[in-house]
């Protein structure tokens, strides 16, 4: 996978790059990161922000039984919602 950069509207730069392998080992978070838990379900998915920014993970038994998030996306915009829609960069 490339790696993919941008700058968000507040000054900051992100990337999403592959994780190494094996991964680094998990510390928890400090109490003044800027990364927030937003969203747990528990062993189904989790939602954190960064800034501007929102990481989604969900966790399938299936893929091929999930709808994609960039369709559903598409889906919700041409109903043209009263709200903006995120837009998908990975």
């Amino acid at each position: 996978m490339p790696n993919y950069l941008w700058k968000s509207d507040d000054g900051s730069y992100y990337t999403v790059s592959n994780a190494p392998i094996p991964p680094p080992p998990a510390n928890p978070l400090p109490s003044d990161s800027m990364i927030r838990l937003v969203h747990d379900a528990g062993d189904a998915s989790a939602v954190w922000s960064f800034g501007e920014v929102f990481l989604k993970v969900k966790l399938f038994q299936d893929r091929k039984a999930a709808t994609r998030e960039h369709t559903t996306l598409e889906w919700v915009a041409k109903k043209e919602p009263s709200f903006d829609i995120p837009k998908v960069l990975y």
